[in-house]
């Protein structure tokens, strides 16, 4: 068949996903039979609806699994770009996809269902008209603590950021995107979820290099979908 390099993107929460890359396959092809290939995050789509998917199309399904966006741009330049008919990445990374020259525009008259889409998700800043990309998911960053250990706290940042109100339990940062890592970090020098300057940039980078030098700083981890879910 011909690979049409075309993407979905999905949103802020997708980027804190991670996982092992590995080759699936829904089921296997035949000959006759056309083949879609699929480039996505780890556990992100159920394999029941691959299997409807197949069965309704007439086509067979090839999975391959990726555990960040850094990891699926490296597999994209190095030939994956002809390999794939369809990319979901985060949402923030379509238009360095698109500057790459690593996806085409979508035929929107192929995509039956695109009228429904929320209007909210429609003609995004950063792909506007919707050209290269159509939302799949979106989600939010949030913190999770124990009530038990830390006491009606602000709603804030500071949670993370601020030692004078954690100097005691161990914490944790989520890996797998510093676009939200860093975003926090903005955020909580009052700079907005996104830094404007490098000054601010540079700012937003000490703040997290002094956090990861407290003593309770326990690393990093991954938001693997299992986990999440």
């Amino acid at each position: 068949m011909t690979y049409i390099k075309k993407i979905l993107h999905t949103g802020l929460a997708v980027a804190l996903l991670g996982g092992g890359a590995a080759m699936l396959s829904a089921r296997p092809a035949t000959a006759a039979e056309p083949t879609l290939n699929l480039f996505i995050w780890s556990a992100y789509i159920p394999e029941s609806l691959i299997t409807e998917f197949e069965l309704q199309c007439g086509c067979a399904v090839n999975e391959t699994d990726y555990g960040s966006n850094s990891e699926m741009e490296a597999k994209l330049k190095a030939g994956g770009d002809s390999e794939f008919d369809v990319v979901v990445p985060s949402s923030y990374y379509v238009a360095r996809l698109v500057s790459e020259g690593l996806i085409q525009p979508i035929d929107h008259s192929q995509v039956p269902n695109f009228p429904n889409l929320y209007p909210k998700f429609q003609n995004p800043t950063y792909d506007p008209g919707d050209k290269y990309s159509i939302p799949y998911q979106w989600g939010t960053t949030g913190i999770a603590y124990l009530k038990s250990n830390i006491k009606s706290p602000a709603p804030s940042w500071g949670l993370l950021f601020d030692p004078s109100v954690n100097t005691t339990y161990p914490f944790t940062l989520m890996s797998g995107s510093g676009q939200d890592t860093i975003g926090a970090a903005c955020a909580y020098l009052g700079y907005g979820f996104d830094c404007k300057t490098q000054d601010q940039w540079v700012a937003a980078a000490k703040l997290i290099k002094q956090t990861m030098a407290r003593k309770n700083f326990a690393g990093f981890v991954d938001g693997t979908p299992e986990r999440d879910q």
